[in-house]
């Protein structure tokens, strides 16, 4: 069987974060005061990790509806520094630049800091959960192709790939592919920055 490569339209996974609004993150913080900010961003990475929000006599005095929105974005910002592997000192230089207070500043990069294995986890279970199939062994052979029904001549060199793939269910199922010399630079590439984004998730590098 033979298996045509096609370009696949790039779409974010939950490795790669888009970067959030640190300057609306600054504003909704500042109706927090310290002790509610801390609360507020532990019980973001408890959603984040997969537990249930707070209920409302954790809020405070500050409205359902802002706690709510404040716990979203430091959801997304927990998510952007851990996906993208952003070093505090980093992430710290962001919130200054959004103006949050000196106190804000240090409870989330306390959080951050403290919790940081707990959203890495969370973040690659996340991304296992859309490919739920793995590949458990590979196969590979060169041919050279001189002619086909079309052209005459050709002389080009082709890898066959043969992928052995274990699904959700455990069965196994065998892919085959046969890449030219651009297909396969082009899968390498992508082999290469999947397994650098899934390092830096798994080792911090």
């Amino acid at each position: 069987t033979r298996f045509v490569v096609q370009q696949h339209t790039e779409r974010t996974t939950p490795l790669m974060e888009d970067k959030p609004d640190f300057k609306y993150l600054g504003q909704l913080v500042s109706t927090f005061d310290g002790g509610d900010l801390k609360q507020v961003l532990h019980r973001s990475v408890d959603i984040l990790c997969g537990g249930q929000s707070g209920g409302d006599d954790q809020v405070g005095a500050n409205s359902t509806s802002v706690h709510h929105e404040l716990s979203q974005c430091c959801n997304k910002a927990f998510k952007y520094a851990v996906g993208n592997d952003i070093e505090a000192k980093e992430v710290l230089g962001m919130l200054v630049e959004a103006q949050l207070s000196e106190e804000a500043q240090k409870a989330f990069i306390s959080v951050l800091e403290g919790r940081r294995s707990e959203i890495k986890n969370s973040l690659v279970e996340a991304a296992s959960a859309i490919f739920p199939s793995t590949l458990k062994d590979f196969d590979w052979s060169l041919k050279r192709v001189l002619a086909s029904n079309k052209l005459a001549e050709i002389n080009e060199s082709v890898v066959i790939l043969d992928l052995k793939v274990k699904k959700s269910d455990g069965s196994l199922t065998s892919t085959i592919l046969e890449l030219d010399a651009l297909s396969l630079d082009k899968l390498l590439s992508k082999c290469m920055a999947a397994n650098k984004v899934i390092r830096n998730l798994t080792h911090g590098e």
